[in-house]
């Protein structure tokens, strides 16, 4: 061997690996010209690395030649490496050892091999339509004794691979063919999905599951009445939460009306996405008779007013206070700025105040 390259070589490996691959290096029966194409074609150390770690692993010298080409980078090299020694064939690691496969194809195509996967099914994800997150969600179809119909069914590039892992799940989970199909479809997003999945699971009938499956519903919105479902309300219940209008929190005060015994007419009062969750409360409070002097159909008289929700709040200090719903409406109007009302409201307790202590003096 030509002293400057062993030197060279020598040199790497010592500063770049341990002082034990140097050594190794002495002892192995390598091509004086491989060392000397190894220390001159290379430009980064990493690719190096990757060679040496071959030799470390007891790679044979064909095998390393197989990765050891400067076309590859170290990431792609590793993947090569690894398929050696994980016990893949010659011709399954020539199957993508190639320039045209990014290291994250390569990691799929070898996980494939490695978990049994024969040349037909590698070869149905490896397409250029697919990411490889994608080619992971087609592989471990593969991988967990799914049919070729299941697989095609969600294998399209159409489908993200969140979307298709939860299609996978569906098909795992034994779910039919009709309850995927509820589901399975590209205008949703995976956690909707995931929503309409557990729905069925709850709702097999798909009957209740049916009244939220809907793109226009939030995943947010889709679990409100899922958790309905969940607790026992009925589809005409259901009914008043698929607004798409409503948010999430409108619908946890509805399911919350329901729940304490509000008729379907009672909820609808507050059932409406002008409302915030805050004004929703109140008219719910009302409703079940939580606000102190202050009867159904005065709260009634007070919703169709619009207030907002620090206008309530001054509102519901004045029934909290004992004031009468006729010193109430002296500032209960909507077009009063909530810091008047509490300016008017303080001025009718200070005369209620004066005119108690008359009374006892």
């Amino acid at each position: 061997m030509k002293k400057d390259v062993k030197k060279a070589w020598l040199k790497f490996a010592e500063t770049n690996y341990d002082f034990n691959l140097a050594k190794l290096f002495t002892e192995k029966n390598i091509p004086e010209e491989f060392l000397e194409e190894i220390v001159t074609s290379y430009e980064y150390s990493s690719q190096k690395c990757e060679i040496l770690h071959g030799f470390e692993s007891g790679l044979t010298l064909e095998q390393i030649k197989l990765y050891a080409k400067p076309e590859f980078s170290y990431h792609q090299m590793r993947q090569i490496r690894f398929g050696f020694e994980n016990g893949l064939t010659n011709e399954q690691v020539s199957f993508y050892a190639k320039p045209k496969y990014e290291s994250s194809v390569m990691n799929e195509i070898r996980e494939g091999f490695e978990n049994g996967l024969d040349f037909i099914q590698v070869s149905f994800y490896i397409n250029s339509d697919f990411i490889e997150n994608q080619m992971r969600e087609i592989r471990l179809g593969f991988q967990n004794k799914l049919t070729d119909k299941q697989i095609t069914f969600y294998a399209k590039p159409i489908f993200s691979s969140c979307k298709m892992k939860e299609i996978r799940l569906g098909f795992e989970s034994e779910l039919t063919d009709e309850q995927i199909a509820l589901f399975a479809r590209p205008e949703f997003d995976s956690w909707q999905m995931e929503v309409i999945k557990k729905g069925i699971r709850v709702n097999p009938s798909m009957e209740l599951v049916k009244l939220y499956a809907k793109p226009e519903l939030s995943n947010a919105n889709m679990r409100e009445i899922l958790w309905s479902i969940e607790e026992g309300l009925t589809a005409e219940q259901l009914e008043v939460m698929t607004n798409p209008d409503l948010k999430d929190s409108h619908l946890k005060v509805i399911r919350d009306g329901f729940k304490n015994g509000l008729t379907i007419g009672q909820v609808k009062l507050y059932a409406k996405p002008e409302f915030t969750a805050t004004q929703m409360i109140f008219i719910k409070n009302g409703l079940l008779g939580k606000l102190k002097n202050c009867s159904k159909h005065q709260l009634e008289l007070i919703i169709t007013s619009k207030f907002t929700d620090y206008q309530l709040r001054e509102i519901i200090k004045g029934f909290d206070l004992d004031l009468t719903y006729e010193q109430i409406q002296t500032y209960a109007q909507s077009e009063i700025p909530w810091r008047d009302m509490q300016k008017k409201r303080n001025k009718i307790l200070c005369q209620k105040l004066k005119q108690t202590l008359s009374e006892e003096y």
